[in-house]
């Protein structure tokens, strides 16, 4: 029999149904009904009772619900969980480790969009882009660039700024080079598992210590992942460090930024301001001190979100959770500790073939 893979989204997508055809049976408990391809409470209500039933004889989940420990240990042939994300906060990987499980994601697929998202914030902020537009929207009237400037607010440029890159992986290493050779910035980042020799090949000065690159900058964008060393990795100390006239821009995760700091070193003057696509809590509260900040630009997580993308991510997952299926180990191997559990799992149930 071949492995049978639960949707756990509204629809999947086309180039993601492609690749497991032929080779999963897919279950998708909206497909032929009016509410597939629907993002609404219904729609996900009814998801999760058909995966409630179908746990017990499924080898793969694919979407991107949430996934629990209890939901892997009622489904005892479940093999793989993918979610064609960069992240995977909704999937107790935890609990899919010690289970056995194999969790699949897309962390690093969507690195154009991203640092475009980057270095947009960055120009919003410093040639004041989003506050004007705000102002002149909530006024109805369109201030000159004399009133603007007689205000006190003066556009800049990020033309020979210093960019500090906290996390120097896919991300951190496009948004570098659009800085570089799109803006003339120079760049300098801290990511301590990087070789600073490629690093400087790439025109990036990596130094040593985050203290360091917090002092230079004057943008500090933070691109690393969210782990237990990255928590509130930009505290009040660290915020502290930063120039009077820098910006922080954070498209990685809610986490890795202190709110709460962040809106202290805001208040107190001792940041210029910031660019968060990414907050903790996400979404923040109605009322939240940030909402209310002119020299903040908030988005909704769409930094990873692109049309061109969406496809791409769908498709590399997919095809990297067949891998799994397979036996065969894949660089996209979240929990990659489970590996000889997940081929016991995989020795139990070898009447399942893809």
């Amino acid at each position: 029999m071949i492995p049978r893979v639960f949707v756990l989204s509204p629809a999947i997508q086309p180039e993601a149904a492609a690749a497991f055809a032929g080779r999963v049976e897919l279950i998708e408990p909206l497909r032929g009904t009016d509410l597939y391809g629907v993002q609404t409470p219904e729609a996900y209500a009814k998801i999760n009772a058909a995966l409630s039933e179908a746990l017990p004889e499924i080898e793969g989940i694919f979407g991107y619900g949430q996934v629990t420990a209890e939901t892997m240990r009622q489904a005892p042939r479940l093999r793989v969980v993918m979610t064609p994300s960069s992240g995977a906060e909704a999937i107790d990987v935890a609990a899919a480790t010690a289970q056995g499980v194999a969790v699949i994601n897309a962390a690093g697929a969507a690195y154009v969009p991203v640092a475009e998202h980057v270095m947009g914030l960055a120009l919003s902020l410093v040639k004041l882009i989003s506050r004007s537009d705000r102002e002149t929207h909530a006024t109805g009237h369109q201030r000159s660039n004399g009133e603007l400037i007689n205000a006190g607010l003066m556009p800049s440029v990020l033309w020979r700024k210093t960019l500090g890159i906290v996390g120097y992986g896919f991300i951190g290493r496009s948004v570098a080079q659009k800085a570089i050779r799109g803006f003339d910035m120079d760049v300098v980042a801290f990511d301590p598992f990087f070789d600073p020799v490629e690093a400087g090949m790439q025109g990036v000065r990596l130094v040593g210590t985050l203290d360091e690159l917090l002092e230079i900058s004057d943008i500090v964008s933070v691109n690393s992942p969210h782990t237990p060393e990255t928590e509130k990795l930009i505290d009040a100390r660290a915020l502290a460090r930063m120039k009077n006239s820098a910006y922080l821009i954070n498209c990685a995760r809610g986490p890795i930024v202190d709110t709460d700091a962040l809106v202290d070193a805001l208040r107190a003057g001792e940041i210029a301001g910031a660019g968060l696509d990414v907050t903790e809590p996400e979404p923040l509260p109605d009322g939240h001190p940030l909402i209310g900040m002119e020299n903040v630009i908030l988005t909704p997580h769409i930094g990873g979100v692109a049309a061109e993308f969406m496809p791409i991510m769908a498709e590399q997952t997919a095809r990297e959770g067949l891998a799994v299926l397979e036996g065969k180990n894949s660089f996209r191997l979240l929990n990659k500790s489970v590996w000889p559990a997940y081929l016991e799992r995989l020795r139990v149930h070898d009447d399942i073939a893809v």
